[in-house]
């Protein structure tokens, strides 16, 4: 019994960590998508740094950055 509870924990954590360390690597794919994004937006290139935009908003939808850089960037399509 006390074999099965060692075991079962180790599957818990395990899934834990693995689930933890996947989130965080999505916010990091997210971040750099969002400075591409930032800098195409600053070249003119509004289009494409929607598309990143809303690929980073997908990988860390907790961001709120992503909404107001999306946002801004609707404006200036709207202005150009």
């Amino acid at each position: 019994m006390k074999n099965n509870i060692g075991y079962i924990s180790f599957v818990f954590f395990f899934f834990i960590g693995q689930t933890v360390f996947g989130q965080e690597k999505n916010r990091e794919k997210a971040s750099l998508k969002g400075k591409e994004a930032i800098q195409l937006m600053d070249s003119g290139k509004v289009d494409e740094s929607i598309l990143l935009l809303k690929e980073a908003q997908n990988l860390d939808p907790a961001n709120i950055t992503y909404p107001y850089e999306l946002g801004y960037a609707y404006y200036l399509k709207k202005r150009l």
